[in-house]
């Protein structure tokens, strides 16, 4: 069924008028399990993206172990990377799309706060980025990222801890206005649209005579555009200017960058811990480094005042930096990539039988202590995702295999972070 067949179906829209599509939950988490900060330690662990279907039953098999660390800390933190419904049913079969139980399965897991600025939050339109957020909420779960307008897609979500209150500020790289839809401000009585936080850039490529000469031609015979008179040409979707040699720069925009900024230094004054997820979705997991854009925003969000920056997207394991007494996790992977959505992979698979287009893809599990929002210590915990007995692929087992881990040593050590790897772990140290 079409998407947007689910703004048919019976779902009142929000009136967006200045409201935000999200009330964004100050709450207590569970305190049966959670740790009691009485030795002034905030715990933290963070997974990367979850994606999964209406089909809960892989997910109930998954392992204590695994949901026990996501229990134990004060704050638990996942890139909800899919559209919760009301009817979850009436989706495609293959979407990224779950309902009340998943909120309730995540909720159970230990799950407190999810980022949501991604390229999926506006899959189902208003009416799935409305429905999320009421459920999410219904089961006492913070979100953020996402909102009627851009300044409530701006805001953190906040989370009331036992060593005092955590700010979530998720945000997501985008190059067009309209990709993955970021929200925009209200203005003069007019409701601006609902969206993600978004953290734009542009690229401006230069090329040599001779590619210009081809890409003027080309375009000409398919009924583009002439060039400007200044040796600019818009084809094929891209801008290009002529010059000596073929580069391509990035350009943040200053705007948003400004903007999300504040909103850290702000939440910094109140906060016992910052935390600002990134959604790097123009990566696209092609590169194993994150792109200079990513590096610059992450630093600055810790000058500024958040103590942990986590990348998602990438869909593989990025480097860990340390930054001024903070951490950045450049991409944690995949928490939940089922297998059974696009790729199918079916239950009693074994990893050796997967081809290499159906590899799993790769996880980790971040478990980090602050106190008084500075670094006190850190780990990166493997995570399988392959498919086994009983397992479609895409489902955390943990995991004897670091070579994921071993994967981003270097890279982590030239970012001034030591991986002391011991199985299917890694302490993280400054590095020498």
């Amino acid at each position: 069924m079409h998407k947007k067949t689910i703004l048919r179906l019976g779902v009142t829209a929000l009136a967006i008028a200045g409201a935000g599509i999200a009330t964004f939950l100050l709450t207590d988490q569970d305190s049966a399990s959670r740790r009691s900060c009485s030795d002034g330690l905030l715990s933290v662990a963070v997974v990367g993206d979850i994606m999964m279907g209406n089909d809960l039953a892989p997910a109930e098999r998954v392992a204590d172990e695994t949901r026990n660390l996501l229990r134990a800390s004060n704050v638990t933190l996942g890139s909800l990377d899919m559209t919760l419904l009301n009817q979850p049913e009436i989706a495609e079969a293959n979407s990224p799309v779950g309902g009340v139980q998943h909120a309730r399965l995540l909720r159970r897991w230990g799950f407190s706060a999810f980022a949501r600025a991604n390229t999926r939050a506006n899959d189902f339109e208003l009416a799935g980025l409305e429905q999320t957020s009421k459920i999410l909420q219904g089961n006492q779960l913070v979100s953020a990222g996402v909102g009627a307008d851009l300044a409530a897609a701006r805001a953190p979500a906040w989370i009331k801890t036992p060593c005092g209150a955590v700010a979530v500020i998720s945000v997501a790289t985008s190059s067009r206005d309209l990709d993955p839809n970021p929200a925009q401000p209200s203005r003069d009585g007019i409701a601006g649209r609902p969206g993600i936080n978004p953290l734009r850039y542009t690229t401006h490529t230069q090329v040599d005579p001779e590619t210009y000469a081809r890409l003027r031609d080309s375009s000409a015979k398919l009924g583009g555009p002439p060039p400007d008179k200044d040796g600019t040409l818009t084809a094929f979707g891209m801008t290009v200017e002529l010059g000596d040699s073929n580069s391509s720069t990035t350009v943040v925009n200053a705007g948003d960058q400004a903007e999300i900024l504040a909103t850290i230094k702000d939440a910094h004054k109140t906060a016992v811990l910052v935390v600002v997820s990134l959604h790097d979705s123009e990566q696209n997991g092609t590169t194993g480094a994150p792109v200079p854009l990513v590096e610059d925003f992450a630093r600055a969000a810790i000058d500024t005042g958040a103590g942990l920056v986590v990348g998602h997207g990438a869909h593989h394991l990025q480097p860990v930096e340390f930054h001024d007494g903070g951490l950045i996790a450049y991409s944690l992977g995949d928490f939940i990539a089922d297998g059974r959505l696009g790729t199918e992979a079916t239950a009693g698979e074994t990893e050796t039988s997967l081809t290499t287009e159906r590899l799993a893809p790769q996880g980790a599990m971040l478990s980090a202590f602050f106190r008084e929002g500075r670094l006190v210590s850190a780990r990166l915990i493997a995570l399988t995702l392959s498919a086994a007995q009983g397992y479609p692929q895409g489902f955390p087992r943990m995991s004897d295999n670091a070579e994921g881990l071993a994967q981003i040593l270097n890279s982590s050590a030239a970012r001034g972070a030591k991986l002391n790897i011991q199985k299917g772990s890694a302490d993280i140290a400054p590095g020498a």
